[in-house]
């Protein structure tokens, strides 16, 4: 147009006859196909592909640190097919099936996720986006990457359980399909974010879902608060109420499937709560840094992110400290235990302390002393690595390992980045 305007094609914007989109400022509401999304709170997250109405409002004002002083988020919906959760460890093959047949292929949300291998927590979260990192069958289920996904990456410590320092990659695929009956007869959903003054966030959540043959609801309480500029603390609480579903899993790419179930009939009515703090803290301007969290997520709880924690209280803290230019300590420790049980082979720990001198800007020496208690058997090892980066993206490095006491034993890695 001569106005420089442009034209979107809306007919994938509605599964009606009907699509409205109303903008002001940073707020916006919309009539049509939804992403509905409710993420200030990891606990009581939730990702859906809809048709209905939903309404953002988001202030124009900010704290000083960015964030809204008020946001508000609601939608309601009717699902016309049936939502699943399904993860992947990564095979490192390009091409991987999902659980189900008959994708709504609108509906997929893919990301990448690289866990801790000891506590299982996500270092790092990457969404993809189709047709520029995958292809898509939404008939057959079939991922395929232009680039696939690393099927491990190297970790932060020298030394884990497994006696090799890899963390763990997965896929994580949210999507809906196709079935016969109306399986979803009207799901809403609502999240206020409020600043209250400058250092303090409080939010909520709820989401109510009526099924066909059950119902399904999740509410939660979530705080951030800033002590400061370089340190915050996030606390959140969650109660769900659903019927007993498996959550399906993969270790093969798709080929085969595991499932995750709270320990009750497929019928019966389930519910949970779970609590969880993280905290994150930069102190004596910035050579200091401490990470922190703790969970306590009940077996019946059903919120699909933290299906794997289930049964589950853990807690852990992170420090890393710069003594000098040349020299800096870490020290990390993670421990878990099996809600409802007593004996000492249900709970697992790991003591990790870690140090790292700059030879130069380019070699580096790191040594290692890891304490591991594993369900009953504990094992002591030492590690010590040299490495050389040759470029930001480029490096060498030989890792030698021996035990003190313990399972272990003696053994050398040459790795090349």
């Amino acid at each position: 147009y001569g106005d420089n305007a442009s034209v979107d094609d809306l007919v994938m914007g509605a599964d009606g006859a009907l699509y409205l989109l109303v903008e002001k400022d940073l707020s916006w509401a919309k009539w049509g196909r939804l992403q509905a999304a409710l993420d200030n709170s990891e606990l009581a997250s939730f990702h859906r592909s809809l048709q209905g109405a939903q309404v953002h409002y988001e202030s124009t004002d900010s704290t000083s640190y960015g964030e809204a002083v008020t946001e508000i988020d609601a939608f309601q919906a009717t699902a016309f097919q049936k939502a699943s959760r399904v993860e992947f460890r990564s095979t490192g093959s390009s091409v991987y099936y999902l659980k189900h047949q008959g994708v709504i292929r609108n509906s997929l949300k893919l990301r990448v996720e690289v866990r801790d291998i000891v506590s299982g927590s996500v270092r790092s979260s990457q969404t993809l986006k189709m047709g520029d990192d995958y292809q898509f069958n939404a008939q057959s289920g079939r991922i395929m990457f232009w680039q696939p996904p690393e099927r491990e990456v190297q970790s932060e410590l020298l030394m884990t359980k497994h006696n090799y320092a890899q963390d763990q990659v997965y896929l994580v695929a949210h999507y809906s399909y196709s079935i016969a009956d109306d399986w979803s007869q009207g799901i809403s959903g609502a999240e206020l974010k409020q600043a209250v003054g400058d250092n303090v966030i409080v939010g909520v959540t709820r989401i109510d879902e009526q099924k066909l043959n059950s119902d399904y609801s999740l509410e939660g309480l979530n705080s951030t608060i800033h002590i400061g500029s370089d340190h915050s603390v996030t606390l959140e609480y969650a109660r769900s109420e659903s019927r007993n579903e498996p959550q399906f899993y993969s270790d093969d790419g798709g080929l085969s499937w595991g499932t995750i179930t709270a320990s009750s009939t497929d019928s019966e009515l389930i519910s949970g709560d779970a609590f969880s703090l993280r905290g994150q803290a930069a102190l004596s301007e910035g050579r200091t840094n401490i990470s922190y969290y703790g969970r306590n997520i009940t077996e019946g709880f059903d919120s699909s992110y933290f299906d794997r924690f289930r049964g589950q209280k853990s807690y852990g803290f992170d420090v890393d400290h710069r003594l000098s230019e040349q020299l800096s300590v870490r020290f990390k420790h993670h421990h878990q235990t099996e809600l409802n049980k007593t004996a000492a082979d249900d709970k697992k720990s790991s003591s990790t302390l870690q140090a790292t001198y700059d030879l130069s800007n380019k070699l580096m020496l790191t040594g290692e002393l890891q304490h591991r208690d594993n369900r009953g058997e504990s094992a002591d090892n030492i590690a010590l690595q040299g490495r050389y980066q040759f470029s930001d993206d480029a490096s060498i490095s030989i890792t030698q390992q021996g035990a003190i006491s313990g399972d272990g034993g003696s053994q050398t890695r040459l790795d090349a980045n």
